[in-house]
């Protein structure tokens, strides 16, 4: 005797490759499959990386692939991440999103330009793209950052 089992519908929910070149979002899931960093990082990267792929997208529809970056591209990606406000070129209506709209902290935006910089240079080391631009020198952090990052000193007592 089989036992019905009541049919039951789940909320549709976006596909995280929405908006995001076939050829880039590929190439994250590839990266994020080989890649032996721990399973949380490579998440979080490839949530990013996906963001990245919307943004390309919508800036660059002709470029749809790594490996059709070129440095001049890699700056403009520094600049785009490093002005990166929560919530920028996510899927539609991420619910996981806290305080939409507003500046990152400034190792928000390194964690993300070295997110890119793993990205490439891994890539390039597996020779699944060509090298066609250092992405250790490309996707450097700028001053401007690393400032705000720096040492946060405080007061300490002299009893201490």
């Amino acid at each position: 005797m089989e036992i019905e089992r009541p049919f039951i519908v789940k909320a549709e929910l976006p596909n995280i490759t929405d908006g995001v070149p076939a050829e880039w979002a590929h190439l994250c899931r590839r990266w994020f499959d080989t890649a032996t960093y721990s399973e949380r990082n490579r998440r979080k990267s490839y949530y990013f990386l996906l963001n990245i792929g919307r943004w390309l997208g919508q800036t660059h529809p002709k470029i749809t692939s790594p490996a059709d970056w070129t440095r001049e591209l890699a700056a403009e990606a520094v600049s785009v991440t490093c002005r990166w406000r929560s919530g920028d070129w996510c899927t539609e209506a991420p619910a996981h999103i806290k305080n939409k709209g507003q500046a990152l902290a400034a190792s928000t935006y390194a964690g993300h330009l070295s997110m890119l910089r793993v990205f490439f240079r891994d890539l390039q080391e597996w020779e699944m793209i060509p090298r066609r631009f250092d992405p250790v020198r490309s996707f450097i952090t700028p001053k401007s950052v690393l400032a705000k990052i720096g040492p946060n000193p405080r007061i300490i007592s002299d009893d201490v």
